[in-house]
């Protein structure tokens, strides 16, 4: 049944591909005397319904394979060892040339038609070839000593994602620009196309997602890649991050989208939050060691988007008057004041769980050195120093909530350390 589901899929993959290459021969030939304009339209029509429909069956078909394999790797990384039952469902290197068929049955019909529906279309199905060829390697592979270690391929993944919407909002630019019908967002031209690539905004948006998702794994539990180890693990998630955020802002800049804003000020925050995290020095022996390290880097880096964000939504406010707040600027104030709670709110969860951390059962490593003790505290009072700037500058009783939350994580952060060496204690 999974054989017969995937060559159905290859099968309708080769036929849009012949009828989209069909119909692109028909729309050269239009000029022929022998066809009327009517029949060719009628035939070209036609033509493109076929590829349409097949290439669906295609997309249905490999898209809950991919979401099966996805599942199955998350299953593994959760559990730390693969799974050893049998998982046939059709998921193999023969799937990428059905996907390539359908990537370029889109292109061909693309260049043909200029249909900018079909640039989304691209832009799916080259993601879907990035997951699947990405996905291909085992997530899992052993070790001499009989355990598991995780590969580097959902960090090949979050590259290729990030790399692939930069090119699209790229291609997508040098188009628009070559044919002069590119407007800058809140230009206030209202015959201007307002979505001159339809669905490419809400694509880029559930890429970013899905890349930001990825960035926080890779952040949280790194692995170690070839001689560089963990550093180079968060340099290509903190890379693939800022490239990402970049994209999304340059999208934003030709058409507004609040998922777009959303996903782009959350990119930049996981990268300013990666930028610390590549400070921390090599891994200790153990995680349980490594950890509050990597916590300390966190704070820092979620406190300095914070004090960004709000930094921004100030100066803009002053800068925006009366109609340019309809401008692309002017609509990202709101979400820059949004970001500035969620990246403070963010802090403080990992400087909470950083305080209880020498306390939880499954910890042995007590973090009560004296340079474990000035890092954490540094760290919590930069903090704290960033929420009452903040609270000062947004006027915000959310902000002045989370600076009493502050103080009381940093003394919750020194009482789990000082406690051990109390009288009685024990």
């Amino acid at each position: 049944m999974v054989r017969t589901a995937q060559d159905i899929a290859l099968v309708c993959a080769i036929l849009a591909f012949a009828c989209s290459v069909c119909a692109t021969v028909a729309l050269r030939a239009r000029t022929s005397s022998t066809i009327t304009p009517k029949s060719h339209r009628t035939f070209v029509r036609s033509v493109h319904v076929a590829a349409l429909l097949l290439g669906v069956v295609t997309a249905i078909i490999q898209s809950v394979v991919l979401m099966m394999r996805m599942i199955y790797v998350a299953v593994d990384l959760m559990n730390g060892y693969p799974f050893r039952g049998a998982r046939d469902y059709g998921f193999g290197s023969a799937g990428l040339l059905s996907i390539g068929c359908l990537f370029a049955a889109c292109a061909i019909t693309f260049l043909s038609t200029g249909d900018r529906r079909l640039g989304t279309c691209q832009l799916w199905s080259a993601a879907m070839m990035a997951a699947w060829a990405s996905l291909l390697a085992p997530v899992l592979r052993s070790t001499p000593t009989g355990g598991y270690q995780r590969t580097g391929s959902t960090l090949v993944l979050l590259a290729a994602l990030a790399v692939l919407l930069a090119l699209a909002v790229k291609i997508t630019g040098s188009v628009q620009r070559r044919r002069g019908r590119i407007t800058p967002a809140g230009s206030g031209d209202s015959a201007a196309v307002a979505r001159p690539w339809p669905g490419l905004s809400l694509s880029a948006a559930v890429i970013s997602l899905v890349v930001i998702l990825l960035v926080c794994y890779h952040l949280t539990v790194p692995i170690a890649v070839g001689p560089g180890g963990f550093r180079l693990t968060v340099l290509i998630a903190t890379a693939s991050a800022a490239l990402a955020a970049f994209a999304s802002f340059v999208l934003l800049s030709r058409e507004w989208s609040a998922h777009v804003a959303a996903a782009a000020m959350g990119l930049t925050s996981l990268a300013l939050c990666g930028l610390a995290t590549m400070a921390v020095p090599s891994r200790p022996v153990t995680l349980a060691e490594h950890y509050p390290l990597v916590f300390n880097a966190m704070i820092v880096g979620f406190a300095v988007a914070t004090g960004s964000w709000t930094c921004l939504a100030s100066a803009w406010e002053r800068q925006l008057e009366g109609d340019q707040v309809r401008t692309t600027t002017g609509r990202l104030i709101p979400h820059a004041k949004r970001f500035a709670l969620y990246s403070a709110a963010l802090a403080l969860i990992v400087g909470a769980v950083m305080a209880i951390w020498p306390r939880l059962p499954a910890i042995a490593a007590t973090d009560d050195t004296h340079g474990r003790v000035a890092a954490g505290l540094s760290a919590n009072l930069f903090l704290l120093l960033v929420m009452l700037w903040c609270s000062r500058r947004l006027h915000k009783l959310t902000f002045h909530i989370l600076t009493v939350l502050t103080v009381l994580s940093t003394g919750g952060f020194l009482l789990a350390r000082i406690r051990p060496f109390t009288p009685g204690f024990g």
